[in-house]
């Protein structure tokens, strides 16, 4: 099940979920940009956490991170439904460590492009890959 934060605490917490989760800090996830955050539950129990930011009208960015079968398809629909049906995107992106074969690869099956290489952008000699997938071309929609 799906979830909304709806407290202070409860969007900390997710953040720093999420954070711990891909090794990086609540702060370098958002910085200073206004968020929303959802929490996936298994039987009262936190198996993962997504974060929206970066909301641009026809885009928005994403982070997001679970314990392994985190999510079932109808969740990934339903996000995928949030993103463009809901809030209206055409575009939902991510950028992801050069050097993180799993998310990358997980990104991939879900339908999302690997689109051009982001220079440190998680430090210095830390590359990153902007991973995209446009509405048009997302194989979760009805």
């Amino acid at each position: 099940m799906i979830v909304r934060a709806e407290t202070p605490q409860q969007k900390a917490g997710l953040l720093a979920y999420i954070a711990r989760r891909v090794g990086e800090t609540p702060q370098d996830l958002v910085g200073d940009m206004k968020h929303e955050v959802l929490g996936v539950l298994k039987d009262g129990r936190l198996v993962g956490a997504i974060v929206f930011l970066n909301y641009r009208r026809q885009s928005i960015e994403f982070h997001l991170a679970g314990s392994p079968g985190w999510m079932t398809r109808g969740e990934i629909r339903q996000l995928f439904s949030y993103v463009f049906h809901q809030i209206g995107c055409l575009r939902l992106w991510c950028i992801i460590q050069r050097n993180n074969k799993p998310s990358r690869s997980g990104a991939e099956r879900l339908g999302f492009k690997p689109k051009t290489p982001m220079e440190d952008e998680f430090g210095e000699g830390k590359d990153g890959i902007l991973y995209s997938m446009r509405k048009c071309e997302c194989k979760w929609l009805k």
